[in-house]
């Protein structure tokens, strides 16, 4: 099977703010249930032996932290929701000013 990956970008508005919504998907291995509360924790890596990098795996365990870092510092928000065997999604929320032409 092909892997893919979906990036979609929209403005919409939560209680009259607008908002830019990033959103991220894919088709892979997922991530479990019991892993989920946890990915956004600094140094915190999925079971290695799930990956294809399970002989030599890599990675520090900082990425998803750091993200979740430069979205909080803009005002924004981060959720993910994954299936095993189907895939994860990812959502950003970021506010977004509307320029008025005056």
């Amino acid at each position: 099977s092909v892997g893919k990956v979906t990036v979609e970008l929209k403005l919409i508005k939560i209680n009259l703010q607008s908002k830019l919504k990033v959103t991220i998907k894919d088709n892979g291995i997922g991530i479990s249930a019991t892993a989920l509360p946890y990915i956004f924790d600094r140094f915190y890596r999925v079971d290695p032996a799930r990956s294809n990098q399970a002989k030599n795996p890599t990675g520090t365990g900082l990425g998803l932290a750091i993200a979740k870092a430069i979205v909080e510092n803009h005002q924004g928000q981060i959720k993910v929701s994954s299936q095993v065997c189907q895939g994860t999604t990812f959502e950003v929320y970021l506010p977004a000013l509307i320029a008025v032409k005056t």
